[in-house]
């Protein structure tokens, strides 16, 4: 929270770049956790408790997981938990990662959090939900 508005701060793998043209996110997308504008103060302990999961490997399928953005915005920050696979193929490992961000995070039934594959945000129109629990 206290980083300037338009920051934004990454962690990802060893040799994983934080950009959707690196291999192991090409095909992959990221779970989206938005923060309004008046919750800006909690995007600390957010941040912490999702580096926590990330790190101690509490994410079904971890080699699922690539890495985590926090991006400061001045109306609305947000989380994105990127994972590797988008395809249909792989939406039960993805739908489990959500969970347990959800879980993770301690999110209640007021937060929705959606899932977007890296691909549709490339497109000029507004990215495609594909899910969103």
């Amino acid at each position: 929270s206290g980083l300037c508005n338009g920051s934004n701060y990454h962690l990802f793998k060893e040799d994983i770049q934080p950009m959707w043209e690196d291999e192991a996110n090409r095909a992959g997308g990221k779970w989206i956790v938005v923060f309004p504008k008046g919750r800006k103060d909690s995007l600390d302990d957010y941040w912490l408790n999702l580096l926590l999961s990330m790190i101690g490997e509490s994410f079904h399928d971890v080699d699922e997981v690539c890495g985590a953005v926090v991006s400061v915005r001045k109306n609305q920050s947000k989380l994105a938990l990127w994972t590797r696979d988008s395809s249909p193929a792989a939406q039960d490992a993805v739908m489990k990662i959500g969970v347990t961000l959800r879980q993770m995070l301690g999110l209640d039934d007021k937060w929705k959090i959606g899932y977007q594959a890296h691909e549709d945000g490339m497109k000029k129109e507004p990215p495609a939900v594909l899910y969103e629990i």
